[in-house]
């Protein structure tokens, strides 16, 4: 699977040059060239990484970071480009839940390493999820496999579809 990225940045060339860079490792690549455009773009289509600049017209990269977590997703992973990267400023792109931070002017090894070091994690979490869904239905398989009364083996089914439905009453 190809992942798919949000590049957003006002300064075109950064914007193109960050786009071809990371085109020619694997990713595809969207571009936006303000958080305006970029946060209508999260609303149409979905990505798997969002990369945008701090210091925007209109719409910073922080007021957009904040838009992304209260309207499309908390968990969606978002790295952060700056010219004028300081701790005060990385920190506060943390507490939105930031993924990653890269300095302008960035190398392209910067850009690489930085986005696939963040999609994988975010990969990992969600494997993670995923795999623990399913533990407790796992559970239940052992325990209906060990059962061999069908009268005991048809109230474990009712009992654990109650349980994880949330239903106030089963049959």
């Amino acid at each position: 699977m190809y992942e798919k990225i949000l590049l957003i940045d006002d300064e075109e060339v950064l914007r193109n040059v960050g786009a071809e860079i990371l085109t020619s490792v694997g990713y595809i690549v969207e571009t936006a060239c303000c958080g305006e455009d970029g946060f209508q773009l999260l609303l149409e289509r979905s990505y798997d990484l969002v990369v945008t600049d701090i210091r925007m017209p209109g719409l910073s990269g922080i007021e957009l970071i904040k838009m992304i977590r209260d309207e499309i997703s908390s968990d969606l992973p978002v790295v952060v480009v700056t010219g004028h990267g300081s701790v005060d400023t990385a920190i506060e792109t943390m507490r939105h839940g930031t993924q990653g931070f890269i300095l302008k002017p960035f190398t392209p090894d910067d850009i690489c390493s930085t986005v696939k070091q963040v999609i994988t994690k975010s990969r990992i979490i969600r494997e993670n999820i995923k795999l623990k869904a399913l533990v407790p239905l796992l559970e239940v398989s052992k325990r209906m496999v060990a059962e061999t009364h069908v009268g005991r083996l048809i109230e474990m089914v009712v009992e654990e579809a109650a349980k994880y439905t949330a239903a106030d009453r089963a049959s």
